[in-house]
């Protein structure tokens, strides 16, 4: 017998686990040899999991650390490649968004294109341990440069065991140190806040517009340059001429 747990069912770490429950899940089958009597039935014991998800809190930042809003990302579960690409719902209804990862059963629509809100945050639940997988930005704030590079990042839980039933903990919450990327800020989950990915962007330059001022820089300059052109064949022929 195997059972899953999915949807608003399930249950995720989002700092250092629930001290209450321990995010447990639960599962036990009731059986009986006669389906007509109520009082016959009797019950397996109850089977308790703690394998945990985990989640990660994205802030995008300017240089000096200040939020910018109107980033967006999407994330691959491995190697950036179209068949990696995850799918998330929003569980927010307002504020903040939090994105989990979509598994059949969930209710909402499932995106793959996760939007930061107006102070550049968002949070993403459902992620395994062990698991390496990349962060990629697809769209910059307004007047910012994007990143190009994905941004890899991978959870090492640590557990300790509270009692039978497998009863294990999360005591402490971390990104491998050998999956980060170079000018990204990676911060490790405290007691009161989980893990954290800070997201730099620096100010991008700006293209000449078309049909203003730009254009006219180049109209003139090329008038010039046909003009010079048109006097040195005219002065070119009379010389033949003579």
């Amino acid at each position: 017998y195997k059972a899953k747990v999915v949807g608003a069912d399930a249950k995720y770490a989002t700092t250092n686990g629930d001290d209450a429950n321990f995010n447990c899940n639960s599962v036990k089958i009731e059986y009986s040899n006669n389906p007509y009597d109520d009082t016959s039935k009797d019950e397996t014991p109850t089977f308790k999991s703690y394998d945990y998800t985990y989640g990660i809190e994205i802030d995008k930042v300017k240089q000096d650390s200040s939020a910018l809003a109107g980033a967006k990302f999407e994330i691959y579960n491995g190697a950036v490649s179209e068949s990696n690409k995850m799918s998330f719902v929003n569980t927010a209804a307002s504020g903040t968004p939090v994105y989990k990862v979509y598994v059949d059963g969930d209710t909402g629509t499932a995106v793959t294109e996760l939007v930061a809100d107006s102070d550049g945050k968002l949070k993403v639940y459902g992620f395994d341990s062990d698991t390496l997988y990349n962060l990629k930005e697809t769209v910059a704030p307004d007047g910012y440069k994007k990143i190009d590079d994905a941004i890899p990042f991978q959870i090492d839980a640590t557990l300790k065991t509270v009692g039978g039933d497998n009863e294990d903990m999360i005591t402490s919450l971390a990104f491998n140190a050998a999956n980060k990327a170079s000018g990204i800020t990676y911060v490790d989950a405290t007691a009161s806040a989980g893990l954290m990915i800070k997201v730099p962007n620096t100010a991008g330059q700006k293209l000449v517009s078309t049909g203003g001022i730009g254009t006219t820089i180049f109209y003139v300059c090329g008038g010039i340059l046909m003009a010079g052109a048109v006097v040195l064949l005219i002065a070119k022929l009379r010389m033949k001429n003579k």
